[in-house]
């Protein structure tokens, strides 16, 4: 299945975005997969702050610098990525970090 997105209808409008923002906007589908959320809403865009906020601290990831004001600016963003609550996508990232951190420590007794 494609990830597709739609920024058409963001607060700061598509056409005002330089191609830097436009990059910018794009690479938030990858996010929005990432963190469990579909659509960023005026309801959830707290809550995206905080699973981004929470996944950075988990792996690690760069590039992520989204500010909470700036993700209010994408209100009006949409993919097809399917939703999850707090919870399931809360176990579902700290399970991806457990098996990340078994995984290399195996990989160092085997380096050992």
């Amino acid at each position: 299945m494609s990830l597709n997105w739609d920024a058409s209808n963001i607060k700061v409008g598509w056409d005002t975005l330089d191609e830097d923002g436009r990059d910018q906007v794009a690479n938030l589908a990858w996010i929005l997969m990432a963190t469990g959320v579909k659509n960023i809403t005026e309801d959830n865009v707290e809550e995206l702050y905080i699973r981004i906020e929470l996944f950075i601290a988990l792996t690690d990831a760069r590039g992520w610098d989204y500010s909470l004001d700036e993700l209010k600016g994408y209100i009006g963003y949409s993919t097809n990525v399917t939703s999850e609550t707090r919870t399931q996508w809360t176990k579902r990232a700290v399970n991806r970090f457990a098996e990340s951190r078994i995984r290399l420590a195996n990989e160092a007794k085997q380096d050992a």
